[in-house]
């Protein structure tokens, strides 16, 4: 049976536009019979992502970029620790190594081969720091061959099974799918659900202008304005959404052989997991709202039953209080599966704002976000 650590959280936002649509406007789902507010898996995933980079206890050179430019990338890894060698000749040499003939990719990649972007990948790679700076040297020592091409022919198989072992913290937990080559695919090992509101929430719209500094207004015999500083309309459209949250990690896979591979490691990618996911919003027009509201209410459960996202307590929306009667719905939610599934987690711990989360309380020890993460990162590893 495999060890699962869920997170569910609760977060109000006031007026904001964190996730779009193509006509700009707040992205919304119709669930329960009811419009609510939503916040697309991949948005917050990227926000999750990113706060990797500000966590104290990951290192940089650890994490991964997702990019078409892995070619360029390698190329001004190799300038930047041999500055002798010719820009155009480390373009090259890593083509050779990793490329290699078109038709035969030695790595499993392939070039878009189209305008000035030639050397592009034909689709985004996920790739790790580590891999990145181990292929420059793999390059390098190409170069040095004096006959790149017949290099990368030659240890074709060792640079496949280089990109194919990139196993990065946030490769293993995102997973990563190449386009080019299925041997290069890694099982995602969390999953993040879209958030939706809890409450009912329609889109408002906000007209609003922008004054042009220089123009006048002047005012007519009458008393009417007739000119105006005004130099744009316009409209946005935002939410006030309170957000229901869900993610879950299976620790068992994110510490096999084909992921981290360890079990100290799988914990404290846990760990970060979800420091990130409680500290991290998207970052649409956020200089327009500044909805930087942290959850009230986190709540997470280490368990090895199937997990449970607790959305089915809000088919019917809540009404205000949003966060009191909220919380009320996702205890007793909770407590009903646990007594009619028996999926009674093997520890639970929340993290809550306020009196009106008090009766979470009921579903675990009432902690700080510090104590949270150093209770999942030494509960996972003894449990794997």
């Amino acid at each position: 049976m495999s060890l699962f650590v869920e997170i569910h959280a609760l977060q109000p936002l006031g007026p904001n536009c964190i996730n779009r649509d193509d006509t700009n406007t707040p992205k919304t789902v119709l669930f329960g019979g009811a419009v609510r507010a939503r916040v697309s898996s991949q948005a917050w995933k990227r926000a999750i992502r990113e706060g990797f980079r500000n966590d104290p206890t990951v290192a940089a050179d650890s994490l991964s970029m997702r990019t078409k430019k892995i070619v360029q990338t390698i190329a001004s890894k190799i300038q930047e620790n041999h500055p002798d060698i010719d820009p155009d000749a480390a373009i090259a040499a890593t083509l050779d190594v990793l490329i290699g003939p078109a038709k035969n990719s030695n790595s499993g990649l392939t070039l878009t081969s189209q305008g000035k972007d030639k050397n592009d990948l034909s689709a985004l790679y996920f790739i790790g720091a580590p891999a990145l700076n181990t292929l420059a040297d793999k390059v390098y020592e190409a170069i040095q061959s004096g006959d790149a091409k017949a290099w990368g022919k030659k240890n074709a198989k060792d640079i496949k099974k280089l990109l194919k072992d990139d196993h990065a913290v946030d490769v293993s937990l995102f997973g990563r799918m190449a386009a080019s080559s299925n041997d290069l695919n890694v099982d995602a090992t969390c999953q993040v659900a879209h958030a939706i509101s809890v409450d009912e929430s329609t889109p408002e719209a906000d007209y609003y202008t922008a004054v042009d500094d220089l123009a006048t207004s002047t005012v007519n015999d009458e008393g009417d304005i007739t000119a105006a500083g005004a130099g744009f309309l316009d409209v946005n459209q935002f939410t006030t959404p309170t957000f229901l949250r869900y993610a879950v990690v299976n620790a068992t896979n994110l510490a096999d052989a084909d992921h981290l591979g360890d079990n100290e490691k799988a914990a404290k990618a846990i760990r970060s997991f979800i420091r990130a996911f409680a500290m991290t919003l998207p970052t649409g027009k956020q200089n327009a709202y500044a909805s930087n509201s942290l959850p009230v209410l986190i709540y997470v459960a280490i368990k090895d039953s199937t997990p449970n996202n607790l959305v089915t307590a809000f088919q019917k929306p809540v009404s205000a209080p949003a966060v009191k009667n909220a919380v009320s719905r996702l205890v007793e939610a909770e407590e009903d599966y646990r007594k009619n599934y028996n999926i009674a987690p093997k520890a639970s711990w929340v993290v809550r704002i306020g009196d009106d989360t008090s009766e979470a309380d009921k579903l675990g020890e009432h902690v700080t976000l510090d104590q949270l993460l150093e209770n999942v990162e030494t509960t996972v590893e003894a449990n794997l």
